[in-house]
């Protein structure tokens, strides 16, 4: 069990970690409808959209699953591109997981151009002590995704090693 935890807590670590999760907000307008994943105890964002920004992420997350690091990395904010080469991108992903599906279970906005995107996750850890056995698990982790002129774009997650997220 506790090679099952530090498994799962370094590949969160390894694989972008778990997003922070974000201070909600409510518009004027109230709730939308939105599509079937869409979390209903939360704010949804339209339909339309929300169909697209789930194909961003998917995408980005086909590319991980196939190790196609560069691409991934397109996905990231261009603020973050300014300040990170695709080589530090890759890094921060190791050769201890091996993610094998990603699925979209909801998708709600944050704040107006902010949308909270909860991922499960089906990966394999492959432990640093040479164990040859992986250790397979499904997690779920939230990620951030934020709208600059009309395109969606993975915000990273600031990891702060004993304290909370940013």
């Amino acid at each position: 069990i506790v090679v099952r935890h530090f498994a799962v807590i370094a590949l969160l670590g390894a694989a972008c970690a778990a997003e922070a999760v974000a201070q909600e907000a409510s518009t004027e307008a109230g709730p939308m409808k939105g599509p079937e994943w869409a979390d209903p105890a939360r704010e949804s964002i339209p339909a339309a959209e929300a169909t697209v920004l789930k194909a961003r992420v998917e995408d980005r997350w086909k590319a991980i699953i196939d190790r196609d690091f560069d691409k991934a990395y397109g996905f990231e904010t261009p603020e973050y591109r300014d300040s990170h080469t695709p080589d530090q991108y890759k890094r921060q992903f190791g050769p201890f997981a091996d993610w094998h599906l990603a699925t979209v279970k909801d998708i709600s906005y944050d704040a107006p151009g902010v949308a909270k995107v909860g991922v499960v996750l089906d990966v394999s850890f492959n432990p640093p002590s040479g164990d040859p056995t992986p250790v397979r698990t499904e997690t779920y982790l939230d990620e951030i995704w934020v709208n600059i002129d009309g395109q969606w774009w993975r915000r990273p997650v600031k990891l702060k090693y004993g304290a909370p997220a940013e």
